[in-house]
């Protein structure tokens, strides 16, 4: 018996339920790019209000010296990684959808050390 052959995005969204990783190609490769700007491109872009997809990688909680909690998550592209930090405010508004989906839109300030200062989070689902 021979078995069926799965799509690519088929395939992508097994891999991703069974094995928890892509082999067979990166999970944002099927969301449409509109205006986002990629990763590689945040060098050029200190200080500006940007907007970008990314798969969570990692994420770490912190605590400030008021007793709140912000988060620093690393996200990826089909470009490369860059890390975005929630400050305790964003963090209150934002901060659950990290442990919700992987994918999302991240819209925030780009800083100069390369981070990008969240403003506002939103879940992606294909």
């Amino acid at each position: 018996m021979q078995m069926p052959e799965y799509t690519r995005e088929q395939k992508l969204r097994y891999e991703r339920e069974i094995l928890e990783v892509c082999v067979s190609g990166h999970p944002l490769d099927f969301l449409p790019h509109n205006d986002e700007v990629w990763s590689d491109e945040l060098p050029g872009l200190h200080g500006k209000r940007v907007t970008l997809c990314g798969w969570v990688i990692t994420y770490r909680h912190v605590g400030t010296k008021n007793f709140r909690n912000m988060m620093f998550v690393t996200l990826e592209d089909q470009r490369g990684v860059y890390e975005v930090v929630l400050f305790p405010d964003a963090y209150e508004r934002y901060g659950g959808l990290v442990f919700e989906t992987r994918t999302m839109r991240v819209t925030g300030r780009v800083e100069p050390d390369g981070q990008i200062n969240g403003e506002k989070l939103e879940a992606l689902r294909k």
